[in-house]
């Protein structure tokens, strides 16, 4: 498969700047809870939670490569309940999907170019209908934490797409046929995002008074943290109820808190939910 596109000057600056933000975040001297806090304020504001869940468990720095199952799981993860099952995609689609995805089992594109294209050609062969924007989104994030681009978790493009939604649509018609201008969009919206973020992380020291209400702890949720710094340690529910001698509601709200400040990461669904340390 051809895929037509410029590394053009513009987009090797981007990916220039990209880089140097990318450094400047990972080596910043942060404490541990205020990198947490800044974790939680970026997947609040991105939402998808499920979503990022399962790429951090997954496709965190992974040599696997990206295929139509992954592609129709996150269409699972993002829509599946109102739209139904992938069996809708029709098998041309489903062909061509598979072709643009084997192309990068050997592309040797930068990290960054690679989320751009996988999103723009998702959402032009558009196989999922109204959702295939998201998915498409979604999928560029898989590319960005399969090659270690999640920057502590702190990468958010949603608000950049969403704060002009015609001019994101605008690069997408325009890079039907040649993707050089949606890689320079998205590489200058990656950019701008990370710009803001490194800001953030700069000021966090100045700003973090206000967030330590929310932040605290009781006594009882600081000893259920304790209880998973055992190497792959998981808990249910009842097992919390039993240990610490407290209430159903009580245990699932304490984990629904460490659950919601990102410090503990969910599996399963009704009674067979555990939890394992973020």
């Amino acid at each position: 498969m051809i895929l037509s596109y410029a590394i053009t000057d513009n987009l090797k600056g981007y990916l220039k700047t990209i880089h140097d933000l990318r450094v400047k975040i990972l080596i910043y001297p942060l404490p541990v809870n205020d990198e947490i806090i800044l974790r939680w304020k970026t997947a609040e504001a991105r939402g998808d939670k499920e979503i990022f869940d399962y790429i951090k468990q997954n496709w965190y720095v992974t040599a696997k490569n990206i295929d139509i199952v992954t592609v129709k799981k996150v269409y699972e993860l993002v829509s599946e309940k109102r739209f139904g099952p992938t069996s809708g995609m029709i098998e041309f689609t489903e062909k061509k999907l598979n072709e643009f995805l084997k192309y990068f089992e050997s592309s040797n594109d930068h990290p960054v170019i690679q989320a751009a294209l996988i999103q723009a050609e998702i959402i032009n062969l558009n196989p999922f209908g109204d959702v295939s924007e998201k998915v498409a989104r979604m999928m560029s994030y898989f590319m960005l934490y399969k090659y270690g681009y999640d920057i502590r978790g702190l990468v958010n493009i949603e608000d950049f797409y969403n704060a002009d939604l015609v001019t994101y649509r605008k690069f997408l018609r325009m890079s039907q046929n040649n993707r050089t201008a949606f890689l320079e969009y998205f590489a200058y919206a990656l950019m701008k995002s990370l710009e803001k973020k490194y800001d953030e992380t700069k000021k966090m020291t100045d700003n973090i008074n206000s967030f330590h209400d929310f932040w605290r702890l009781s006594v009882r949720q600081q000893k259920i943290l304790e209880l998973f710094e055992e190497p792959n340690k998981r808990l249910r529910n009842k097992e919390i109820q039993k240990i610490f001698k407290i209430s159903q509601v009580t245990a699932s709200r304490d984990m629904a808190r460490l659950y919601k400040l990102g410090l503990l990461l969910a599996h399963g669904k009704g009674r067979g939910v555990f939890y394992t340390k973020a």
